[in-house]
């Protein structure tokens, strides 16, 4: 290994950090933190999961905000949960540009004031037999509607947190990140 390469691999920064330009790390020390730009975040998120033969099928829509223009938004919408099969994803009724990989569903783009993320996915698994965990982009605040089989109600809770059982005309509220889905015998 030559001298420069090492010293290369020795100076390059770590995992969580970033090297920047001095120029560029003294235009943002210049501007006062009201200047300072705000990277978009997911407002709200409504989820629809159908259960269908061999799984589930999920319709998620987000509501980005920023409050800088043009600012920028990437995420991943979607977990890792084996699979998985992303079947549409638009970034304000648009194609998203989107990322599918080991990891799950990545997908990036511009907010200017509001955007809206809208994707549909089957997700394999029978909630019946155990409860399936879905992993979806986290929002500020959240609502999800689940129907079930029939004789069968769905029960959505936070991992590590009550749950809460589902009546078919019933919503949960929750914008986490994480979601288990079981259904359970009815009333």
């Amino acid at each position: 290994m030559s001298l420069s390469l090492l010293l290369a691999l020795v100076l390059a920064p770590g995992p969580g950090f970033v090297e920047l330009e001095r120029a560029s790390w003294d235009a943002m020390r210049a501007l006062p933190p009201a200047e300072l730009p705000v990277p978009a975040w997911a407002a709200s998120r409504t989820l629809t999961l159908t259960p269908v033969p061999g799984g589930l099928q999920l319709r998620a829509r987000w509501e980005l905000r920023s409050l800088s223009p043009g600012a920028w938004f990437s995420g991943q919408v979607l977990g890792d949960m084996p699979g998985l099969r992303l079947e549409d994803l638009r970034w304000n009724g648009k194609p998203a540009a989107v990322a599918v990989g080991s990891g799950g569903v990545t997908v990036a783009g511009k907010v200017s004031g509001r955007a809206t993320i809208e994707l549909q996915a089957f997700v394999p698994g029978d909630p019946l037999q155990a409860p399936l965990l879905l992993q979806v982009l986290p929002a500020t605040r959240g609502r999800s509607e689940a129907g079930a089989p029939g004789g069968l109600v769905a029960a959505l809770r936070v991992p590590g947190e009550a749950g809460a059982v589902l009546r078919p005309d019933a919503a949960f509220w929750s914008g986490a990140g994480a979601l288990e889905l079981a259904y359970v015998s009815a009333p």
